[in-house]
C-alpha cells in the first residue's frame, strides 16, 4: 500500500510505530471534537468484539436503512479473535506491558 503509515521509517521499530499511532490518535481526536455530532469514534477492538452492535450503531450514524439480517450477515464474517490479538505475540505482549500507561491513556 503506497502512502500509508507503514511507509514511514518510524514503523521500523515498535516504539517508533507506537509513537506514530499515538500521534494519529491525537489528531483523530481533534477531528472528532471539531466535528461534534457529525463524527463517530469507534475502537477496532470493540468492532471485532461486538460486530453486530457496532455495525448497527454505524448504520444508524450514517442514516442507512439496513435490515437486522444484513447486519447479522455482515457481523458473522468478522474475526472476533483479532481483538487484542497482539497479546498472543510474546514480543508485542512484552512491548504492551512496557507502554501500559500510554495504552491506558488511549483507552486500551
Amino acid at each position: 500500500k503506497r502512502g500509508g503509515f507503514t511507509d514511514s521509517i518510524r514503523c521500523a521499530s515498535l516504539e517508533g510505530a507506537f509513537s506514530l499511532w499515538e500521534e494519529y490518535l491525537e489528531e483523530a481526536k481533534k477531528h472528532v471534537t471539531a466535528l461534534g455530532s457529525e463524527a463517530l469514534e469507534l475502537k477496532y477492538e470493540d468492532l471485532v468484539s461486538e460486530p453486530y452492535e457496532l455495525l448497527r450503531q454505524l448504520a444508524g450514524f450514517c442514516d442507512l436503512e439496513v435490515s437486522d439480517s444484513d447486519i447479522q450477515r455482515a457481523s458473522v464474517v468478522v474475526k472476533k479473535d483479532r481483538a487484542y490479538a497482539y497479546k498472543e505475540n510474546p514480543e508485542l505482549a512484552a512491548f504492551s506491558e512496557k507502554v501500559e500507561d500510554r495504552l491506558t491513556s488511549q483507552g486500551y
